[in-house]
């Protein structure tokens, strides 16, 4: 399936601003096996591209009574106040009570705190380190909360547009760039990391049924491709006439155009991916007198998942991102031989034991750059698709357009 297909599954599309939204496909078929105990699912390769939380501080406790549950959590308010003090001109003392106004706290007496209702309670930990205990609905929104706070109704929308061109074509790109910021940017292959000091006894969870629950074995096989990643910048003028020929030009797919709006510094995420099941591996289930087979299944994300911030910085904007296009080739199948001795299967099922093994091309692209108001960002990871057209095979690449502006949901964008 390729990435910029529209898919015809049932499928649910919104975006994160916590945490990372998909498109959910039903699962692949999997092989026969004996199952008699629940699957272990293992993390999808990119299930830490979801963005990381906001500020909303640490767990220290949690209480529950009839009338209520409720936590206690220490929140650094630092950057926070610092931040809020700058933009409003005033010390920090001034922007702590403004907060606290606004959050809606109020200071610990040592006997109010199951009396609280609507108020969050607080005190000091150390400097701008405090200790909150409100009910545990408050903590739900309080990252969006502070955001809020220190930034007011500011907050950066990113259009993006995610296109397909021949790859004859590309260098039309260049006509609608500003001069001279067409660049390239070298890549190098990534240098092998060791994980035995990160993987030792970390699936001793999983193993729990085994004797030998001290031994941990693991092994991937990757092959990598290094090629140029190519960006230019887009003034109004530019970003403009060359969304007029995308839409009237034919042989130019535009296959995922989201909106994402988020507060400065922090992450917006949003995904146009599917998720497909596979039987990955067999999980040996040790009793006393037999054994069981559990199928270990890891869902893996199709399709494209973006990661955006930006804050505004001396009259520009400076924009981080990630862009991974993730898609599944073929899949094959590996079979080998049921450990049988010493104890007997619990459900007898003859022969060798299968697994699948899927084939992921992954592409991951990061950029950090500034732009002015009112441009746009051009990405050409040289991601190449081949295509059928007209019996015909056709390379296509895809093309990333990010355009963030800062608006004021109170007045105009800047």
């Amino acid at each position: 399936m390729a990435p910029f297909k529209c898919r015809e599954l049932v499928r649910v599309l919104s975006i994160w601003l916590l945490s990372a939204s998909v498109i959910y496909a039903q699962p692949e078929k999997l092989p026969t096996l004996t199952v008699g105990i629940s699957d272990t699912v293992a993390p999808s390769p990119l299930s830490k591209f979801a963005p990381e939380s906001v500020n909303d501080g640490q767990i220290e406790s949690f209480r529950s009574t009839d009338a209520m549950a409720f936590e206690t959590r220490i929140v650094d308010l630092g950057p926070t106040l610092e931040s809020y003090a700058a933009i409003k001109n005033c010390d920090l003392n001034q922007a702590f009570m403004d907060c606290a106004r606004f959050l809606k706290m109020i200071p610990s007496d040592g006997k109010n705190d199951r009396k609280f209702s609507r108020e969050a309670v607080y005190s000091i930990v150390k400097k701008d380190v405090y200790r909150i205990t409100a009910q545990k609905k408050y903590f739900r929104n309080f990252g969006n909360l502070l955001a809020s706070f220190q930034h007011g109704k500011k907050q950066f929308l990113f259009d993006l547009r995610f296109i397909s061109i021949p790859e004859s074509e590309i260098e039309r790109l260049q006509d609608f760039m500003v001069a001279g910021s067409y660049k390239t940017h070298n890549n190098q292959m990534p240098q092998i990391e060791p994980i035995a000091t990160q993987a030792t006894f970390r699936d001793e969870k999983n193993t729990a049924g085994n004797q030998d629950r001290g031994t941990f074995v693991t092994s991937t096989e990757t092959v990598t491709r290094v090629l140029p990643t190519f960006s230019g910048r887009l003034d109004k003028d530019g970003y403009e006439k060359l969304i007029t020929v995308i839409d009237g030009f034919q042989n130019i797919e535009e296959f995922f155009s989201p909106r994402i709006l988020v507060y400065p510094e922090q992450v917006g995420a949003i995904s146009d991916a599917a998720k497909r099941s596979f039987v990955i591996g067999i999980e040996r289930i040790e009793g006393e007198f037999v054994f069981a087979h559990k199928p270990v299944v890891q869902r893996i994300e199709e399709g494209t998942l973006v990661r955006l911030k930006a804050r505004s910085e001396n009259d520009k904007i400076r924009l981080d991102g990630d862009i991974a296009v993730s898609q599944v080739g073929s899949v094959g199948v590996f079979d080998y031989p049921q450990n049988t001795k010493g104890k007997r299967l619990l459900k007898q099922q003859p022969g060798n034991l299968t697994v699948q093994v899927p084939e992921q091309t992954l592409k991951k692209i990061h950029f950090s750059m500034d732009v002015e108001s009112g441009e746009a960002i051009l990405l050409d990871p040289v991601y190449q698709v081949v295509k059928n057209k007209d019996d015909q095979q056709e390379t296509r690449r895809l093309v990333f357009l990010v355009k963030p502006t800062l608006v004021n949901l109170e007045g105009s964008s800047k």
